[in-house]
């Protein structure tokens, strides 16, 4: 009896891992799928490369004006929740003439919208000795907000109290259709990351 136990339980687990192999060849197939109609020039979700890199350009030129020779790389991506469906987005990073990643940006491949952003350069806040205030923090993350096409900056309302950490102030800010989790470099006062948050 134990014996026809084993046997069904190793059964079962052979299955999960056969059910488990079988999802990740078919996610593989599928980005490669994906990357091959990119490659041809055919839109990702319902954008293609050229007009996500096109919206990405004057934000890079905004948020990193200490850098020279950025180049712009789009990749789709594809996110698998846990209830199985998916969710297409655009990747691009921004490099710099030695190849150096300085910053990343995720665009929805459905809606166009940004969805998130992080500067990865160590030059943020180089030179400055002054300290961004609270105040003047919340200020900054305001324009930003503008300024990334999130929308005019008095909609947006401190949700938290800003704190102060790792020498970036971190706001949360919200109107009546999202929050966005930002971090404003508390000597430059660039926003070097935000990130929508799930709302209910």
């Amino acid at each position: 009896m134990q014996t026809v136990k084993r046997s069904r339980r190793a059964g079962r687990m052979a299955s999960v891992v056969v059910l488990t192999a079988c999802t990740l060849l078919y996610a593989h197939q599928l980005r490669q799928i994906d990357q091959m109609r990119v490659a041809a020039n055919g839109p990702y979700g319902r954008y293609t490369a050229r007009q996500i890199l096109g919206a990405t350009a004057p934000i890079c030129q905004k948020l990193l004006p200490f850098s020279d020779g950025l180049q712009l790389v789009a990749e789709p991506h594809a996110i698998y929740a846990d209830n199985g469906t998916v969710r297409r987005l655009w990747e691009v990073d921004c490099v710099d003439d030695r190849r150096q990643e300085v910053g990343y940006f995720w665009w929805d491949a459905e809606t166009g919208t940004l969805n998130r952003f992080k500067l990865s350069s160590s030059e943020v806040g180089a030179g400055s000795s002054a300290m961004v205030a609270r105040s003047e923090a919340v200020g900054r993350a305001r324009q930003w907000m503008a300024a990334l096409g999130w929308g005019s900056g008095a909609q947006w309302q401190v949700c938290q109290a800003p704190r102060l950490a790792a020498g970036a102030w971190i706001i949360l800010l919200g109107n009546k259709f999202q929050r966005i989790r930002t971090q404003i470099d508390a000597k430059s006062g660039l926003m070097v990351s935000a990130m929508r948050e799930a709302t209910n």
